[in-house]
């Protein structure tokens, strides 16, 4: 199975999902396959892809089926009917496809409703023999399906005929798995003809039949383990690879290739919706001498400290926002839905933060400070990344104009908000 990332489309990745739960099912990790299947046709859902859709809702009703739940089955039969039948239509079977027929006619087996089984099936041997299409191991599913609604419906004549269409294909193509269900369902039907003894040695051979399959199954099943597990293990580190890539390695926070990704679709977001955001940069005040006067581990140590409570407190803020370290000294905080008064209150407590916490064991008797800048999607002219962080870094050379430990936030119409667009920035 190929490895899913974000930008894998949503259409492969529904597809991998499903064949992910087939290769579940097939470990009888059945509970984590129903899992797959419905994470596979919400996406489908989500993207408008009806043909991805009713291939996830025919696999959930098998699986639900299999799992001993029939009525589940027969409800999420019900949405697949209803997703493929155009709205003010009445339902017909000919909208569904083969393997949806045969999955709907089981399904009706197991809740008792045989003669709407036969019927149902009946159509699905009539399309795909008219059709031409040389699928034998379809057309023996299918008889084995009628096979099993006549015999319930006492009519064991017409079923025997249906078996024994049923075995010659098996036979004819190999489909050994199907042959060892109709040997089942031959025994079933011994029994219900009141041949018992045949009814035995028919079960016999089922699960002689049934013991070499498993054989081959239990070897299939440790290759399809190994590979998942190697599969896992791929994702994993290409997932670590990932958060490397775009992790600050000295702060833990994240860096300017996460910046880029991620900030662009939260200012449109915030375009689209009509909901502020308000990005701020910070930076420390007279980083150089900290650096210089005690050393660059000491400074690393204050670099890693502010991360931390920068992180912290904006987690507090908004759980939807993040704090990046851009270079150096200088970090971006980014405020998703905040008022642009909120944003302005929290930026200054966050100053205060930095500014009283105790530094004496680190730095001594110098003082840790930022200044910010910040700004806000609420009437900005250039709704960009650059020109918001255009905006955020003239208000930050403002604050650092004006004697740094400060917050300049988006300034009042006609202040003279670019006055110190060309200063040059105080270090």
């Amino acid at each position: 199975m190929e490895l899913l990332t974000d930008d894998t489309p949503a259409g492969i990745r529904v597809g991998c999902l499903l064949q992910f739960a087939l290769a579940l099912d097939a470990v009888d990790s059945h509970a984590e396959a129903l899992k797959r299947i419905q994470q596979a046709e919400q996406l489908a859902v989500d993207i408008g892809d009806l043909r991805w859709q009713r291939m996830a809702l025919n696999h959930q009703a098998y699986a639900e089926l299999q799992a001993g739940e029939p009525q589940r089955a027969w409800e999420t039969l019900e949405r697949l009917m209803a997703a493929v039948t155009p709205p003010g239509a009445a339902f017909d079977l000919a909208l569904l496809r083969l393997e949806e027929v045969d999955t709907l006619a089981v399904v009706q087996i197991a809740l008792g409703r045989y003669a709407e089984a036969e019927q149902t099936i009946q159509r699905c041997l009539h399309v795909h023999e008219s059709s031409g299409v040389a699928d034998y191991y379809g057309q023996a599913e299918f008889l084995l399906t009628l096979a099993k609604a006549q015999r319930h419906l006492g009519r064991t004549d017409l079923a025997q005929q249906s078996l024994h269409r049923t075995s010659a294909l098996c036979t004819e193509h190999d489909l050994a798995d199907l042959a060892a269900q109709a040997l089942q369902e031959q025994a079933e039907l011994h029994a219900a003809t009141g041949d018992h003894v045949r009814a035995f040695q028919t079960y016999k051979d089922f699960y002689a039949a049934v013991e070499t399959l498993r054989s081959a199954q239990l070897e299939a099943q440790a290759r399809t383990r190994q590979a998942m597990f190697e599969t896992t293990e791929a994702r994993t580190r290409a997932a670590q690879f990932r958060d490397q890539a775009r992790t600050d390695p000295l702060t833990g926070l994240r860096n300017r290739r996460y910046v880029d990704e991620h900030l662009p679709g939260l200012i449109e977001r915030a375009r689209t919706s009509g909901a502020n955001l308000t990005i701020a940069l910070a930076d420390l005040d007279h980083f150089k001498r900290i650096n210089d006067t005690l050393s660059h581990a000491v400074g690393d140590e204050v670099l890693t400290t502010v991360a931390t409570l920068l992180d912290t407190a904006l987690t507090r803020i908004t759980g939807a926002g993040f704090v990046a370290r851009l270079g150096g000294e200088e970090f971006l905080l980014v405020l998703p839905d905040t008022a642009p008064a909120d944003a302005a209150t929290h930026l200054d407590d966050i100053r205060l933060t930095i500014r009283n916490h105790d530094w004496r064991p680190v730095t001594g008797d110098l003082p840790v400070t930022v200044s910010m800048g910040s700004t806000t999607t609420a009437g900005a002219t250039d709704l960009t990344q650059s020109g918001l962080l255009a905006d955020a870094d003239r208000n930050l050379y403002a604050a650092k104009h004006a004697g740094r430990d400060r917050v300049v936030n988006n300034p009042p119409p006609h202040s003279g908000a670019r006055r110190y667009r060309d200063a040059p920035k105080p270090g």
